[in-house]
């Protein structure tokens, strides 16, 4: 898709190209425009297994060059600044971490009869633990589901999982709740409407985001801005999604994750606290705070008379 763009933006005389999905145009070094390319994470290189050959090799070649012509190479977290430098090479110089923005419909509190409505339309009834995200190895539902389990007799809730899954992981987790006849606690929605997922995270008491690893952590941020509590594993870039309201553990450690969740639900002033401390830092997510980080960004670029660098 950017293979011919180069031609043009050079026609255009464009001042700033910004990629913003790992790559920029083949050719774009040959322009005297500047270019800002985002890298939102390089789990393809961190965890090549988790990749077909074909795009592994695919995703390297566009991140390389992307990263070596780039003006400036925006990483969505210091995770991800750091990975840039340990796999790719990259100049720390001209990589600036700018967060992502959580959409402005997740700062915004709901009714409790639009809440109501959204739960009834996917028969949810009761408590729930939230999970969002693909039901795949690196996620780590399995650890979670095995939580809720633990827990189940003393916090009589569901854990609502948003997001699909295919292949050998996910019939091993849903082998598991059937074999431990946990069916009715475990509750499946696939692909959620994105119009009703606000809804779906202000009507939990707790969202749980156990991956092994991300580049940022996005549902971390739109838990926060939703003012729900949130539990996240330990390491990577999950501090910097969550900051000091989150609880954090050992990903595979589903003890603690299950000593977690009764903490917070078993504790009200705990889970405001967290709530409160929560939505403080969830507006370091705001698209008012990326605008102003982006127009930063280009302004040096622009003004940077003589190079095409920050």
């Amino acid at each position: 898709r950017s293979l011919f763009l180069s031609s043009e933006i050079g026609r255009d005389a464009l001042d700033i190209y910004h990629g913003l999905t790992n790559e920029l145009p083949w050719g774009i070094e040959k322009t005297r425009t500047r270019s800002v390319v985002t890298i939102h994470d390089l789990i393809f290189l961190r965890y090549p297994e988790t990749y077909p050959f074909v795009d592994r090799k695919v995703y390297a070649a566009k991140c390389r060059h992307a990263v070596r012509v780039a003006s400036c190479v925006v990483a969505d977290s210091r995770q991800t600044r750091d990975d840039l430098c340990a796999f790719l090479n990259c100049d720390p110089e001209k990589i600036r971490v700018v967060y992502p923005s959580v959409d402005p419909a997740y700062f915004v509190p709901l009714s409790e009869e639009a809440i109501t409505e959204v739960r009834g339309r996917y028969g949810l009834s009761g408590q729930y633990i939230l999970s969002v995200g693909s039901i795949t190895r690196r996620k780590n539902l399995f650890s979670l589901v095995k939580a809720v389990e633990r827990v189940r007799a003393s916090v009589p809730m569901s854990l609502v999982v948003c997001g699909s899954g295919s292949g050998s992981y996910f019939s091993s987790v849903k082998s598991y709740i059937t074999g431990k006849k946990l069916e009715a606690s475990v509750v499946f929605l696939g692909h959620a409407d994105p119009c009703d997922l606000p809804a779906l995270y202000q009507g939990a008491s707790v969202f749980a985001y156990p991956s092994v690893f991300e580049g940022f952590g996005l549902p971390i941020a739109e838990a926060l801005a939703s003012r729900v509590p949130v539990i996240t594993s330990r390491g990577s870039c999950f501090s910097e999604a969550g900051g000091a309201a989150s609880l954090y553990v050992a990903p595979f450690d589903d003890s603690a994750l299950a000593n977690a969740l009764e903490r917070i639900l078993s504790n009200a002033a705990l889970r405001k606290s967290m709530i409160d401390q929560g939505a403080l830092h969830g507006q370091k997510f705001t698209e008012e705070v990326l605008g102003s980080e982006l127009a930063r960004i280009y302004g040096l670029l622009v003004n940077a008379t003589g190079r095409k660098d920050v």
